[in-house]
Protein backbone atom coordinates (compact mmCIF):
# COMPACT_ATOMS: atom_id res chain seq x y z
CA UNK A 1 0.00 0.00 0.00
CA UNK A 2 3.07 2.23 0.70
CA UNK A 3 4.35 1.62 -2.85
CA UNK A 4 1.24 2.11 -4.40
CA UNK A 5 0.53 5.67 -2.49
CA UNK A 6 4.03 7.01 -3.01
CA UNK A 7 3.72 5.95 -6.65
CA UNK A 8 -0.02 7.87 -6.92
CA UNK A 9 1.39 11.29 -5.39
CA UNK A 10 3.67 11.23 -8.30
CA UNK A 11 1.95 11.00 -10.93
CA UNK A 12 -0.68 13.39 -9.29
CA UNK A 13 -0.66 16.97 -11.12
CA UNK A 14 -1.57 20.59 -9.40
CA UNK A 15 0.95 23.05 -8.15
CA UNK A 16 3.08 21.82 -5.10
CA UNK A 17 1.69 24.48 -2.57
CA UNK A 18 5.05 24.60 -0.36
CA UNK A 19 7.01 24.71 -3.55
CA UNK A 20 5.44 27.71 -4.80
CA UNK A 21 5.71 29.66 -1.36
CA UNK A 22 8.86 29.28 -0.69
CA UNK A 23 9.60 30.04 -4.28
CA UNK A 24 6.80 33.62 -4.22
CA UNK A 25 8.13 34.36 -0.61
CA UNK A 26 11.82 34.68 -1.82
CA UNK A 27 10.73 36.61 -5.17
CA UNK A 28 8.81 38.82 -2.44
CA UNK A 29 11.75 39.43 0.07
CA UNK A 30 14.14 39.95 -3.07
CA UNK A 31 11.60 42.87 -4.68
CA UNK A 32 11.29 44.53 -1.28
CA UNK A 33 15.25 44.91 -1.01
CA UNK A 34 14.91 46.96 -3.58
CA UNK A 35 13.50 50.20 -1.48
CA UNK A 36 15.94 52.93 0.22
CA UNK A 37 17.25 51.08 3.25
CA UNK A 38 15.38 47.77 2.92
CA UNK A 39 18.62 45.95 1.44
CA UNK A 40 20.93 46.96 3.98
CA UNK A 41 18.39 46.17 7.05
CA UNK A 42 17.84 42.64 5.42
CA UNK A 43 21.83 41.90 5.37
CA UNK A 44 22.22 43.51 9.19
CA UNK A 45 19.79 42.09 10.80
CA UNK A 46 19.05 38.62 8.89
CA UNK A 47 21.89 37.45 7.12
CA UNK A 48 24.23 34.06 8.87
CA UNK A 49 27.09 35.69 10.93
CA UNK A 50 28.56 34.31 13.41
CA UNK A 51 29.37 36.95 16.19
CA UNK A 52 25.63 37.53 16.08
CA UNK A 53 24.95 34.19 16.85
CA UNK A 54 27.42 33.60 19.22
CA UNK A 55 27.88 36.67 20.99
CA UNK A 56 24.04 38.11 20.75
CA UNK A 57 22.13 35.18 20.68
CA UNK A 58 20.51 36.09 17.17
CA UNK A 59 19.84 32.66 15.99
CA UNK A 60 16.98 33.07 14.05
CA UNK A 61 19.79 34.16 11.26
CA UNK A 62 20.37 30.24 11.22
CA UNK A 63 16.66 30.18 8.73
CA UNK A 64 16.82 33.61 7.71
CA UNK A 65 19.38 33.82 5.82
CA UNK A 66 17.84 30.76 3.59
CA UNK A 67 15.36 33.40 2.27
CA UNK A 68 17.70 36.45 1.16
CA UNK A 69 19.60 36.87 -2.25
CA UNK A 70 21.89 39.44 -3.15
CA UNK A 71 21.47 39.66 -6.97
CA UNK A 72 19.15 38.45 -9.98
CA UNK A 73 21.47 35.82 -10.79
CA UNK A 74 22.37 34.43 -7.39
CA UNK A 75 18.11 34.58 -6.89
CA UNK A 76 17.22 33.07 -9.94
CA UNK A 77 19.83 29.96 -9.76
CA UNK A 78 19.33 29.05 -6.13
CA UNK A 79 14.87 29.70 -7.19
CA UNK A 80 15.47 27.00 -10.14
CA UNK A 81 17.13 24.10 -8.10
CA UNK A 82 14.26 24.79 -5.79
CA UNK A 83 11.11 24.85 -8.03
CA UNK A 84 12.88 21.75 -9.67
CA UNK A 85 13.58 19.62 -6.79
CA UNK A 86 10.74 20.58 -4.20
CA UNK A 87 7.88 20.64 -7.07
CA UNK A 88 9.12 16.86 -7.49
CA UNK A 89 10.40 16.54 -3.86
CA UNK A 90 6.65 17.88 -2.63
CA UNK A 91 4.94 14.91 -4.70
CA UNK A 92 6.79 12.00 -3.17
CA UNK A 93 7.42 12.80 0.36
CA UNK A 94 4.48 15.56 1.37
CA UNK A 95 4.22 19.21 2.25
CA UNK A 96 5.47 19.06 5.55
CA UNK A 97 8.11 16.63 4.83
CA UNK A 98 9.25 19.24 2.13
CA UNK A 99 9.22 22.05 4.32
CA UNK A 100 11.15 20.65 7.40
CA UNK A 101 13.44 19.35 4.51
CA UNK A 102 14.50 22.66 2.95
CA UNK A 103 14.58 24.49 6.30
CA UNK A 104 16.41 21.87 7.84
CA UNK A 105 18.91 21.72 5.79
CA UNK A 106 19.42 25.94 5.55
CA UNK A 107 19.66 25.28 9.38
CA UNK A 108 22.02 22.60 8.95
CA UNK A 109 23.94 24.81 6.62
CA UNK A 110 24.04 27.77 8.75
CA UNK A 111 25.14 26.12 11.54
CA UNK A 112 27.97 24.34 10.01
CA UNK A 113 29.05 27.46 8.76
CA UNK A 114 29.26 29.64 11.54
CA UNK A 115 31.47 26.54 12.88
CA UNK A 116 33.54 26.45 10.10
CA UNK A 117 34.10 30.50 9.09
CA UNK A 118 32.27 32.52 11.80
CA UNK A 119 33.39 36.17 10.33
CA UNK A 120 32.13 35.53 7.26
CA UNK A 121 28.57 36.44 7.10
CA UNK A 122 26.51 34.78 4.35
CA UNK A 123 22.84 34.38 2.39
CA UNK A 124 20.74 32.90 -0.10
CA UNK A 125 18.86 29.62 -0.32
CA UNK A 126 21.81 27.40 -1.66
CA UNK A 127 22.03 25.03 1.25
CA UNK A 128 18.51 23.83 1.71
CA UNK A 129 18.96 23.30 -2.31
CA UNK A 130 22.18 21.38 -2.18
CA UNK A 131 19.40 19.49 0.77
CA UNK A 132 16.45 19.29 -1.62
CA UNK A 133 19.05 18.00 -4.59
CA UNK A 134 20.48 15.30 -1.92
CA UNK A 135 16.88 13.98 -1.17
CA UNK A 136 15.81 13.75 -4.85
CA UNK A 137 18.44 11.42 -5.77
CA UNK A 138 18.37 9.43 -2.28
CA UNK A 139 15.16 9.14 -3.14
CA UNK A 140 15.83 8.10 -6.63
CA UNK A 141 17.72 5.56 -5.15
CA UNK A 142 15.90 4.14 -2.14
CA UNK A 143 12.42 4.01 -4.23
CA UNK A 144 13.40 3.99 -8.08
CA UNK A 145 11.39 0.74 -8.40
CA UNK A 146 8.21 2.39 -7.13
CA UNK A 147 9.21 5.79 -9.03
CA UNK A 148 6.41 5.54 -12.53
CA UNK A 149 9.20 5.17 -15.31
CA UNK A 150 7.89 8.81 -16.65
CA UNK A 151 9.14 9.99 -13.54
CA UNK A 152 12.19 8.48 -12.87
CA UNK A 153 14.10 11.38 -14.96
CA UNK A 154 13.66 13.27 -12.17
CA UNK A 155 15.21 11.14 -9.52
CA UNK A 156 18.65 9.85 -8.78
CA UNK A 157 21.30 9.59 -10.54
CA UNK A 158 19.44 11.99 -13.15
CA UNK A 159 20.24 15.16 -10.68
CA UNK A 160 23.51 13.66 -9.58
CA UNK A 161 25.67 15.76 -12.37
CA UNK A 162 23.27 19.05 -11.17
CA UNK A 163 25.08 18.75 -7.58
CA UNK A 164 28.28 18.06 -9.08
CA UNK A 165 27.97 20.54 -11.15
CA UNK A 166 27.39 22.84 -8.08
CA UNK A 167 29.78 22.02 -6.06
CA UNK A 168 32.43 22.27 -8.48
CA UNK A 169 31.33 25.78 -9.23
CA UNK A 170 31.41 26.50 -5.74
CA UNK A 171 34.90 25.72 -5.12
CA UNK A 172 36.10 28.06 -7.75
CA UNK A 173 33.87 31.07 -6.66
CA UNK A 174 35.38 33.03 -3.73
CA UNK A 175 31.95 34.65 -2.64
CA UNK A 176 30.35 31.20 -2.39
CA UNK A 177 29.21 29.70 0.92
CA UNK A 178 30.76 26.14 0.99
CA UNK A 179 30.45 25.70 4.20
CA UNK A 180 26.63 25.94 4.11
CA UNK A 181 26.56 23.78 0.44
CA UNK A 182 28.14 21.06 2.61
CA UNK A 183 26.13 21.44 5.61
CA UNK A 184 23.00 21.68 3.62
CA UNK A 185 23.69 18.76 1.32
CA UNK A 186 24.53 16.53 4.71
Amino acid sequence: PRHMAFRQNLSRSGIPIVTALLVGVQIRIYLASWAPDVKIILQEQFTNWGPAILEQGEIWRLLSYGLLHVDFTHLLFNLCFLAYTGYHLERAMGRANLLILFFGSVFAGGLLSVAMAPERPSLGASGGDFGLLAATIIVGWKYWESIPIRARKYFGWALAPYLGFSILSGIQAENVDNWSHLGGLI
